[in-house]
């Protein structure tokens, strides 16, 4: 089935427990101030690839060692049956599934849609609300606003949360492309605001 992404990136490690393939759904209804991903909003923005597609490539990331996938966006519920086909092939490939949304898991479960429920049932860590600037405190490594939960949904981290999620200090990968910096991982509002004054020198802020 079709699928709207913003992008995609064979392996990073900016997301903790190990060697992660990434995935941005494409289009948000929020208007989160300063959200690191505007160009992600726009609901007919990005490109349209095929779930078969994007299996095939995260099964090929195999080879490169990664142990899991994390999914954002946008907002992947927006998507929910491409998001709940990616991730339950994840699964069947033994794969962690990560996945970050502006909502939160009781919205999820009262919106009513069968494939977020189903979606849900094959999530390892869903971090869940929306992005509030002034709550970037830095206090949790992988998680960009104090308000944000990382909820375990199975134990496949169980063993890893305190020393993954609870560790202080930001992790982020730099993409730098000649036209281009994109950004991986969660930005701390000091590390955004220096990256954005280097590139408007050039090109404008990050995308």
């Amino acid at each position: 089935m079709n699928v709207r992404l913003y992008a995609y990136k064979p392996v990073t490690e900016a997301f903790g427990m190990g060697k992660k393939t990434a995935i941005w759904f494409q289009g948000c209804k929020r208007r989160c101030p300063n959200c690191m991903s505007v160009d992600s909003r726009s609901l007919d923005g990005g490109y349209i690839t095929d779930t078969d597609e994007i299996i095939k490539m995260i099964s090929a990331n195999l080879s490169l060692g990664i142990e899991g996938i994390v999914i954002s966006g946008g907002e992947p519920f927006l998507q929910d049956e491409a998001l709940f086909v990616i991730a339950s092939a994840a699964h069947e490939l033994d794969l962690g599934v990560t996945v970050y949304t502006g909502n939160t898991i009781e919205q999820l479960r009262d919106c009513g849609s069968e494939y977020t429920l189903r979606a849900l049932d094959v999530i390892d860590i869903l971090i869940d609300g929306e992005y509030v600037d002034e709550l970037n405190d830095d206090r949790r490594r992988y998680v960009g606003s104090s308000n944000q939960r990382v909820i375990l949904l199975t134990d496949r981290y169980k063993d890893k949360y305190d020393e993954t999620y609870n560790a202080e200090g930001r992790i982020i990968e730099a993409d730098v492309n000649l036209d281009k910096v994109s950004i991986t991982g969660v930005p701390t509002r000091a590390q955004r605001e220096y990256i954005n004054s280097y590139i408007r020198q050039s090109e404008g802020e990050i995308k």
